[in-house]
């Protein structure tokens, strides 16, 4: 049974190891400022996947106004516990994603993804998302 849920302190933890396991260590100070953000915004939250008792999955979630109008809805991570992937967890993830999203009156959802991340590809593919390679980042201070 996976239950997903809205993050807690208590699995501040879990959380490191999975953002270690997507290529962003962080520590659990870092996250506990996070999570106290997330927590006190309407338009942000961080989801769990939990499986037995043990946090296998997360999910970072931001709505925000964009110009000329509407809502998006951007996933800003998503990752499954290496060995918890290919049952089904991502799905509910993106399902819960997607509900999020909804509630929120997004308009358009958007996710970025490394370009070795061939398996999170096809998931966001079967979900509807389309390739856009115009992006474009930089660093400040």
């Amino acid at each position: 049974m996976i239950a997903i849920r809205h993050a807690e302190p208590s699995d501040i933890p879990s959380l490191v190891k999975l953002m270690e396991e997507l290529g962003y260590p962080t520590d659990a100070e870092a996250l506990r400022e996070k999570l106290a953000s997330f927590d006190a915004s309407v338009m942000d939250a961080l989801l769990v996947a939990e499986k037995e008792g043990s946090v296998v999955a997360c999910l970072g979630l931001h709505a925000m106004e964009i110009l000329p109008s509407g809502r998006l809805g951007r996933i800003t991570a998503i990752v499954v516990a290496s060995d918890a992937r290919r049952q089904g967890i991502g799905k509910r993830l993106m399902d819960a994603a997607i509900q999020y999203f909804d509630s929120q009156d997004c308009t358009i959802l958007e996710v970025t993804s490394s370009e070795h991340r061939q398996e999170a590809h096809a998931l966001y593919r079967a979900f509807g998302f389309a390739e856009k390679r115009s992006h474009f980042i930089r660093k400040l201070a």
